[in-house]
């Protein structure tokens, strides 16, 4: 393929500058998928590629061909960081099981405990209610490095993601009561992994980072990379950006790809003004965008611009293609199977 000025100049700086940190802002079209396989095919280090999920990890283990870039979910390379420390403690006899187990459900029955306790003729439907309040806010205080005392940082949380809200008059909890559950909830969900190993899916995040952030785990030599290409950046929580810190090897760096305007997981806990961070939490950095689109009209593109004020530009060969105005109780009648919406 011939590459574009923007993708060139990208290029000529990664391999210029091994170890300087990067960001890549790349728009809808852009190609983000080529631009970080082609990255990896300039390296001949240890490298790895972390994708956002399972279905992105599986497709890109197709497309990158260098084999010392590996793919894989943070979530999966924490996992790995645990078993590996769970397997030395094992080793030394610390610990009597081998690894982690999952259970999501984990936190639900912690929750479901503790509810009980507080009230043992609460009615089904209200404690399934404040079971899955609780789960919610615990979660997203996990994902956001949220301080479990810290009752202003609660609060805003509630309010954001409008947290205890009901029809059925179920009361609003006081925010002392939330912190008291919270603290009951981490602290007997850290017991048991102490004790059994197991875990929910947070966990693989959570207690790998606070591990490590207090020295009380290694990172091994696998697990540590020269290049880390996160993509999807602008949808990373905050305790995936604090994790990406302890798996760069010393001289090496990271590749930020992201699109600030499709930062969407918000609701999931990520930090949608992670784009503004990164150069924050990892300065110095060089910062480059992509802002052609291999994928629409010009028409269509000029379209966006005009809405959205997104500087996006289409390609040199690009078809004009057509805008139509339909009214709104017309779509049904207009789209047919096949169409893309």
């Amino acid at each position: 393929m011939e590459l574009s000025k923007y993708q060139e100049k990208i290029l000529r700086y990664f391999n210029d500058n091994p170890r300087s940190n990067m960001m890549i802002s790349a728009l809808a079209g852009s190609g983000k998928s080529t631009m970080a396989c082609l990255l990896s095919e300039h390296t001949t280090t240890s490298d790895i590629y972390v994708a956002f999920n399972n279905s992105i990890a599986e497709e890109f283990r197709t497309k990158i061909k260098n084999p010392k870039t590996k793919v894989m979910t943070l979530h999966s390379l924490g996992l790995s960081i645990m078993n590996s420390n769970i397997r030395a403690a094992k080793d030394e006899k610390k610990i009597t099981y081998a690894n982690a187990t999952l259970d999501n459900l984990k936190i639900y029955k912690i929750i479901d405990n503790e509810l009980t306790i507080l009230d043992r003729r609460m009615d089904f439907m209200k404690k399934m209610f404040y079971k899955d309040q609780y789960f919610t806010l615990y979660n997203l205080c996990r994902l956001t490095m949220t301080n479990l005392a810290d009752s202003t940082a609660l609060r805003q949380i509630i309010q954001d993601y409008r947290l205890f809200e009901n029809d059925e008059g179920y009361q609003f909890p006081d925010i002392t009561d939330c912190i008291s559950m919270l603290k009951n909830v981490d602290g007997e969900s850290w017991n048991i992994f102490n004790q059994t190993g197991v875990i929910d899916f947070t966990d693989m995040l959570y207690i790998t980072y606070w591990k490590l952030e207090r020295k009380e785990w290694e990172v091994p030599y696998y697990n540590l990379y020269t290049n880390i290409m996160f993509d999807e950046a602008q949808d990373a929580s905050s305790i995936q950006l604090n994790l990406l810190k302890y798996i760069k090897r010393k001289g090496g760096r990271y590749i930020f790809i992201l699109d600030k305007n499709q930062a969407i997981y918000s609701f999931a806990g990520s930090n949608s003004l992670s784009y503004s961070l990164i150069p924050k939490m990892f300065a110095p950095i060089k910062e480059f965008d992509l802002p052609i689109c291999y994928r629409c009209p010009s028409s269509h593109l000029k379209q966006v611009n005009r809405l959205f004020n997104i500087p996006i530009l289409p390609r040199d060969d690009a078809p004009k293609g057509k805008i139509y105005h339909i009214e709104k109780e017309d779509i049904l009648s207009k789209i047919h199977e096949g169409d893309m919406i």
